[in-house]
């Protein structure tokens, strides 16, 4: 039955050494692989001899964490002795048509960052990414050249003066050092992005020296993209990265969930 499941949440550290502890008592069993005919030849397929063990239907399976559970890396170092079992349970339920979700807790981000994100991203190689709520924490260095789609709502923001630039700077950095990692297509989407504090040098597109006059979030996107070719030092007409951008606002109070769903479409434009 464990084939059938579809989204898997996390909560705390106790869920994570429970799934693994069954998951790893399931696969020393080492049942054989069911026949081809149990499966629909439509449906997505993963033929690794491990999932073929335990995920039976091949349907592609979601893990979220939650902010509850990166939240306890503040105040235990328990997690870092699970780190192991960690990626081992990670490895073992996603597959290459899965995403992880994650949901950064409230305060500080680094801990977040170098502690959790940063291995999960590097160890457990993840191919769809999404990041809820996300503040700061140098989010550039933890990809790998395993991602290919990323999704990020950034947290509201309180005190506009405070952040509107970074808003945008954390982005164009984070794309751009996801290009330096991989010659592959790129899959971008932001929401919760803020209209103010783009600087004017980037955003400006122009046809034969003439200003071109477009909308305020294609203006955004341009801006981005522009600069993250410019300092990855790339030629846009070598690579394909692409990205779509939803403005701060009634279009970017979405749920997980929505974010992983028009990552997936957003993947199929090719």
């Amino acid at each position: 039955m464990l084939g059938y499941v579809q989204n898997v949440r996390l909560e705390d550290f106790e869920a994570v050494t429970i799934c693994h502890s069954a998951i790893a008592t399931f696969l020393s069993l080492e049942l054989k692989a069911p026949p081809t005919s149990w499966y629909d030849p439509k449906k997505p397929t993963d033929d690794t001899r491990s999932r073929r063990l335990l995920f039976h239907s091949r349907i592609p399976t979601n893990v979220h964490l939650s902010s509850n559970l990166f939240d306890s890396l503040r105040t235990s170092e328990s997690p870092l002795n699970t780190k192991t079992c960690w990626n081992q349970l990670l490895q073992r339920m996603l597959r290459t048509s899965g995403v992880l979700s994650m949901e950064q807790p409230e305060g500080p981000a680094m801990p977040y960052v170098s502690r959790c994100l940063e291995p999960i991203c590097r160890q457990v190689c993840p191919r769809l990414l999404v990041l809820d709520n996300v503040e700061g924490g140098s989010l550039g260095r933890m990809l790998s050249a395993s991602q290919r789609g990323v999704s990020i709502r950034f947290r509201d923001v309180v005190d506009v003066n405070s952040r509107i630039n970074e808003q945008h700077f954390e982005a164009m950095d984070l794309i751009s050092m996801h290009m330096l990692r991989t010659p592959k297509p790129l899959y971008y989407i932001i929401y919760n992005v803020s209209s103010k504090g783009v600087p004017v040098s980037l955003d400006i597109p122009t046809h034969k020296g003439v200003p071109v006059p477009i909308s305020e979030k294609e203006r955004i996107r341009v801006s981005i993209v522009n600069y993250a070719f410019g300092i990855a030092g790339q030629n846009r007409r070598q690579r394909s990265v692409k990205l779509k951008v939803f403005m701060a606002g009634v279009e970017s109070e979405v749920s997980v969930e929505k974010m992983r769903n028009d990552l997936v479409e957003f993947m199929k434009t090719g």
